[in-house]
């Protein structure tokens, strides 16, 4: 679960319920709620992060800038809850 002040990443393409739910843990606990923007650039392309980033890129510059505050960071992905460090071991 949280830690009171930690941080919550999840993706922009997360389903709306999820994303309330995050919200209300995060409220619960003192949190911080991080959301990665997720774009589609076209067919044939990987969905990426703002800019044309790369998503990995994306969201390992999320938990660095939370962990840079001294912030514990979880994170929702289709996997379920993973800590930072299990986030490092997928190549996220």
């Amino acid at each position: 679960m949280l830690q009171p002040g930690g941080t919550v990443v999840h993706l922009s393409t997360a389903y709306g319920v999820v994303k309330n739910v995050l919200a209300h843990v995060a409220e619960a606990h003192s949190g911080h709620v991080v959301e990665v923007p997720v774009e589609f650039r076209g067919h044939s392309s990987f969905p990426c992060g703002a800019g044309g980033v790369p998503l990995e890129q994306a969201v390992a510059r999320a938990i660095d800038d939370a962990q840079a505050s001294g912030s514990e960071v979880r994170g929702w992905w289709p996997l379920g809850w993973v800590t930072a460090k299990r986030t490092a071991r997928l190549g996220l």
